[in-house]
């Protein structure tokens, strides 16, 4: 299946990632020679698919999908087996949902040693916001990849905390299965969408952290109402990314706006500059500090926007150890936690969900008559195209 060639030959990668970050990440490594079976729930699976339908291609060209529910023992147990001749697992659920499913990698070390097990997550699994929900503007606000000393609301069009992170899990997996090959010892890798922004905006405004001089900050554009920057009444920035309908839900109770949940056609869509301007006037009326407490317990995608001189500040950053200042001046440590080519695929079609279930469970070892039950009791999932 792989050109021997390439240099990531024979390297199976279990992608159980969706959207951009873990995706993309993938397919660097897939580019490279790699083997990625992409492990998908059997309910939506990755919706990319249907939001950003060119992309998902784009990401998933070449991989084989597997649809499993590993909310079942059997779909746990079914992921065990695929594991077995795996060399990375390669994840991007939020913090503490692989060690609720009984999957975490203090579990699965003991049972595949050699197994190298990537988490993309926003703020990373340590800190004080690791369990906050978010998007990349709320990463990029922590991170002061907002902030260039201009209040001009243009946004930045590039996801720069998704597509980071993705390069420095790319690197470090890389870094990880070449340790294994040589240690025979596989490791966690704790990728944090926020540290990666960080390392990219941060080399350029070094001598900007910490200072006392520097004014303004910038606010990114509100592409749709409820994602973006948005100043508090104490002057300061947070960020918003209400996109998804639970979002938008507990934003619009947060901020007493709930008659927008019945209106018809959603306010969104048919008066978005109105929207906007009731949210801005809204988060006008309390403190920074006061809105991520409401939007945390509420469970809103909400994070402070930070100036470059205040990032040191932040007790996420704080709680990662990766920039600190020295008496030569900002300091940046390799922004990814870890313990320890050229050629395209030739198969330029991304997979239906589902579509390489059966394939991929046959080749692992498991019987027709298992794969059968687990269809029936939807354990698994194959896509319609597949019958065989």
């Amino acid at each position: 299946m792989d050109n021997k060639d390439q240099p990531l030959s024979g390297i199976k990668i279990l992608d159980l990632s969706r959207l951009l970050p873990g995706p993309y990440a993938s397919m660097l490594l897939r580019q490279l020679g790699a083997e990625v079976i992409k492990v998908e729930d059997t309910g939506l699976g990755d919706y990319m698919r249907s939001f950003r339908p060119a992309a998902y291609t784009l990401l998933n060209a070449g991989n084989q999908s597997v649809a499993l529910n590993l909310k079942t023992d059997e779909g746990r147990a079914l992921l065990r087996t695929l594991l077995a001749d795996a060399d990375v697992l390669l994840e991007s659920f939020r913090p503490g949902v692989m060690e609720r499913l009984g999957m975490g990698y203090d579990v699965l070390k003991s049972d595949f040693p050699q197994l190298v097990f990537c988490s993309i997550s926003g703020f990373g699994q340590t800190g004080p916001y690791r369990d906050w929900p978010g998007h990349d503007a709320n990463y990029m606000g922590v991170a002061g990849a907002l902030d260039n000393g201009l209040k001009t609301g243009e946004t930045n069009p590039l996801p720069v905390a998704d597509e980071s992170s993705a390069l420095f899990a790319a690197l470090s997996i890389v870094s990880a299965v070449y340790r294994c090959q040589k240690t025979g010892k596989g490791g966690r890798i704790d990728v944090s969408m926020t540290d990666s922004a960080a390392a990219i905006a941060l080399p350029m405004r070094a001598a900007q952290v910490g200072a006392s001089d520097e004014k303004g900050q910038t606010a990114q554009a509100h592409t749709m109402p409820g994602y973006g920057a948005y100043q508090c009444e104490d002057d300061k920035w947070l960020t918003l990314g209400a996109i998804e309908p639970q979002f938008w839900k507990s934003l619009c109770e947060v901020i007493g706006h709930e008659d927008w949940l019945t209106q018809n056609p959603d306010p969104r869509e048919s008066n978005p500059e109105r929207t906007h301007a009731d949210i801005k006037k809204a988060l006008r009326t309390k403190r920074r500090d006061d809105w991520i407490h409401q939007f945390e317990q509420a469970d809103v995608p909400a994070a402070p926007l930070n100036q470059t001189r205040d990032i040191l500040d932040d007790p996420q950053i704080q709680a990662d150890h990766r920039f600190f200042r020295d008496p030569n001046g900002l300091q940046m440590r390799y922004p990814v936690l870890m313990s320890f080519n050229e050629n395209t695929p030739s198969n330029t079609q991304a997979p239906v969900q589902g579509q390489h279930t059966l394939e991929v469970l046959r080749r692992a070892g498991i019987d027709d008559e298992t794969l059968q039950n687990a269809l029936q009791s939807g354990v698994i999932k194959m896509s319609e195209a597949n019958t065989n």
